[in-house]
């Protein structure tokens, strides 16, 4: 790039794209042909370089999170460019999100400049209109969308359709728009997957069940995911309903993003149904189903519904949470069959589509056979340790030797550098071009260098002790493990497992009802092989 030359980075926003001819509509074209006139008129022909083009089509801008403008952020950071926006509201329709990241920026001394407003967010000027420009941006946002909620509100109880068109309909054609007089919230049913649809709730209410369902639209090509199949048995509209409910937003349960709200590609937070808040207005689409049948169809649903999973505080066996199927790697799931069964607690694969089932196992026969796996495992974790504390040793040795000559010899060196220096202070030898003050500074860089390295001899040689004291107590571990495992709740036994890193995986049965022994095995990071009992 030649000197004097500013390197700009373009970026493009458009939060709808289909349909959109009004005057207002500022196309991906438009914004990037205002960007290249305000960048000639502002450096000239050869005063400017755009690195290049970044175009986010469909997408919001209440989230500062989106694709291509992450990527170009990462450019303009790498190469010190300027961001150029058609408006600011292109790069952001939230205040304190959008001064946020202008701040990261500006650390990284990148600026985002408007073309058509001609704002450079860098200065106070700009930062002052900049904050004015965000904060009309998310109002407006705000506004047009309680106006939107509104007019959906409106139109539901009206009876015309919001949202996605479910399975079984489709949109009208121009003749049918011609005949209704309306396109905006019409759905008519399509021929052929109203009749997929019509044959779900058949075989439902006859006593198929959901996972066949479900097997049988993927298999046909209906949809591509089995749960589809209770979507559709439970969604009103094929009984020609529309259907409005509260909301809240949804939010991240566990993980790093504990507690953050859960957008969409498009920034939206997605949202959940307020179960008891549901209203039903009666439709202006056709139903495909009658609503006798839909009733049917959500009773028998709702009487074979299972409770809510609730995490219980301690566990249920001696390997709770790793106990894997061998077939698919899955964790087993709990089952308590104890009402109708006296010895009725069972694992059982939950994956339906796992080809290799493990079939039920009984937690009892588990605990029996886990219980001399344990035995076995301390035994050979107690050889394998030994082994390892003797290549461990030994490697150890051989590396305290070779950092302790480095650091010895480095010692020497620094000790002959020392020396030269003070001489030279004493002599007042200026033959090198250094003042005093320069070998002062000198002898203190070199004095703290010999500090560090006299600190760390020492830890050199106390470290084959420490390495011996934390194997001999590994093995220690390995011992006690068998013999208090009688005595630990199941808890303390699930701790014990985790703390060596262990595994439970049951193999699949070879026969119906195969017992549980032989196919029981631990696997132990650090055994060669897993132990099978």
């Amino acid at each position: 790039m030649a000197a004097g030359t500013v390197p700009l980075v373009g970026y493009v926003r458009v939060s709808s794209v289909a349909g959109r001819t009004d005057e207002r509509f500022q196309s991906p074209e438009l914004q990037r042909e205002v960007m290249e006139r305000w960048a000639l008129l502002r450096y000239g022909q050869r005063g400017h370089k755009w690195l290049s083009w970044f175009t986010d089509l469909d997408r919001s801008g209440v989230s500062i999170d989106r694709p291509a403008l992450n990527d170009a952020r990462d450019l303009a950071i790498a190469n010190r460019a300027a961001i150029v926006v058609f408006d600011i509201a292109r790069y952001s329709r939230s205040v304190p999100e959008g001064l946020t990241a202008l701040e990261r920026l500006a650390a990284d001394d990148v600026r985002v400049i408007s073309a058509s407003e001609d704002l450079d967010a860098t200065t106070p000027e700009g930062e002052l209109s900049l904050t004015m420009f965000l904060a009309m941006s998310q109002y407006q946002v705000r506004r047009i969308g309680a106006s939107w909620r509104n007019v959906i509100h409106r139109n539901k109880r009206d009876g015309w359709w919001h949202g996605v068109v479910p399975y079984g309909y489709r949109r009208p054609t121009a003749k049918e728009v011609a005949a209704i007089g309306r396109r905006a919230g019409v759905i008519v049913p399509d021929e052929k997957a109203a009749d997929h649809v019509r044959e779900l709730f058949r075989r439902y209410l006859e006593g198929e069940s959901l996972y066949a369902l479900g097997k049988r639209g993927v298999d046909n090509g209906w949809f591509s995911r089995d749960g589809t199949a209770k979507d559709i048995l439970t969604n009103a509209a094929y009984a020609g309903m529309v259907t409005m409910a509260e909301t809240t937003v949804q939010r991240y349960a566990r993980g790093p993003r504990k507690g953050e709200i859960r957008r969409d590609n498009h920034g939206r937070p997605l949202r959940d149904r307020l179960p008891g808040t549901e209203k039903h207005y009666r439709g202006r689409h056709e139903p495909i189903v009658s609503a006798r049948d839909f009733i049917r169809a959500r009773r028998r649903m709702t009487a074979e519904a299972r409770p809510a999973y609730e995490h219980h505080p301690t566990a249920r066996w001696s390997a709770a949470g790793i106990t894997k199927c061998g077939g698919c790697g899955r964790a087993l799931s709990f089952h308590d069959k104890t009402a109708v069964a006296e010895d009725g607690r069972y694992l059982i694969c939950g994956n339906r589509r796992c080809t290799s089932k493990v079939g039920s196992v009984r937690v009892s026969d588990l605990e029996e056979v886990l219980a001399s796996a344990v035995a076995e495992l301390a035994s050979g974790l107690k050889t394998e340790a030994r082994s390892r504390a003797g290549r461990e040793l030994q490697r150890s040795r051989k590396n305290r030797a070779d950092d302790r000559d480095a650091l010895l010899a480095r010692r020497t060196k620094l000790n002959a550098a020392i020396a030269k220096a003070a001489a030279s202070r004493l002599l007042a030898d200026v033959d090198d071009a250094l003042s005093v003050e320069e070998i002062d500074a000198a002898l203190g860089v070199l004095r703290a260098e010999l500090q560090q390295i006299e600190g760390r001899l020492t830890p050199i040689d106390e470290l084959g002790q420490a390495r011996r004291q934390e194997l001999e107590a590994m093995i220690d571990r390995a011992d006690d493990l068998a013999s208090l495992w009688s005595e630990m709740t199941n808890d303390e036994r699930v701790e014990a497992l985790r703390a060596l890193g262990a595994v439970v995986v049951i193999a699949p049965a070879p026969v119906r009802r195969a017992p549980v022994a032989g196919r029981v095995r631990l696997r132990v990071p650090w055994l060669p092989d897993e132990q099978a009992v």
